[in-house]
């Protein structure tokens, strides 16, 4: 991961020698610029990510473990408060769907911290409320502002508290963040060469988070995924608009990724990033790349 952390450091060094303005038209053209210098980097280096990527999958350092389950919790944690759970995370983390609810003290059950979720969402509201402690924050006294009434924050604030010391296992390892070190610690001291989790994992090429009664939507097919790209796309073939509106347009999938890396970033974190998208990589370049020079022509 360190090549990988290189070539970060000088994607970001070439990133910020540049201020681009896209609101300007006069800097239409030197953010064009930019942007191709960038793309131009990425692409002079997308065999060295591939060949990072095949280095990390087959030889993973000693933290590989550690870093793995913890990005799990992690992982888990997001779900936690979703209708749906995307199907292989059974597969990739068995020891919190099928091990024992409980480890050396640590509450690691994912089912039954969501149903845990469910009761603190049943018993939060304040109509739930049977402290009279609580209660009385707020007797006999008229709410002191219309909108954000400091008694109803406190009633509700000390409510919530009150809920989850009532509800929830006390070292619950995805509701109680301070839990998780310790617990990686004990639990992989006693299973080192443990080796059940699915490796590497699916790819996630594409991700949709919806909420509401909608599920959430996993690209995990790269025909779909080009479909996808193709899709979004379309809006560069509409005619009829300035070069500054073809600028602002420009999807920017390939600078939010590479943005969001940092070489501050674990080895588990960036690997899971670049696996996800590399394949797509190419594609976005080609797109973004082609698009650049026809608004460069439009100037």
């Amino acid at each position: 991961m360190e090549k990988i952390r290189a070539i970060l450091q000088g994607y970001h060094a070439l990133r910020t020698s540049s201020t681009s303005c896209p609101y300007r038209p006069t800097n239409v053209y030197e953010n064009i610029q930019h942007d191709l210098r960038l793309i131009n980097y990425l692409e002079k280096h997308i065999e060295s990510f591939e060949a990072a990527l095949a280095e990390y999958i087959a030889s993973p350092p000693p933290t590989f473990l550690y870093e793995w389950i913890e990005y799990g919790i992690s992982t888990l944690c997001r779900s936690l408060y979703d209708d749906d759970l995307y199907a292989d995370m059974k597969k990739y983390w068995p020891l919190f769907f099928e091990g024992p609810d409980l480890y050396e003290g640590y509450e690691i059950s994912y089912e039954n911290t969501r149903k845990t979720i469910e009761l603190l969402r049943k018993e939060s509201p304040m109509s739930q409320c049977d402290d009279p402690a609580i209660l009385a924050i707020h007797t006999n006294l008229p709410c002191d502002c219309f909108y954000m009434c400091s008694y109803c924050e406190q009633m509700e604030k000390a409510w919530k508290q009150k809920v989850m010391q009532r509800y929830t296992h006390p070292m619950n390892i995805f509701l109680y963040k301070e839990h998780r070190a310790p617990f990686l610690r004990v639990w992989i001291a006693a299973h080192p060469t443990y080796s059940s989790c699915r490796w590497p994992p699916t790819k996630i090429y594409h991700q949709t988070v919806r909420y509401g009664p909608q599920p959430s939507v996993w690209i995990t097919d790269f025909a779909e995924m080009c479909a996808y790209v193709k899709e979004t796309r379309k809006k560069y073939k509409q005619g009829g608009k300035t070069p500054i509106q073809c600028y602002d347009e420009l999807c920017r999938d390939l600078q939010s990724l590479f943005y969001r890396l940092r070489v501050t970033d674990s080895d588990m974190n960036l690997f899971i990033a670049l696996w996800n998208h590399m394949d797509s990589v190419p594609l976005w370049i080609r797109y973004e790349k082609g698009r650049c020079h026809e608004i460069l022509k439009m100037l």
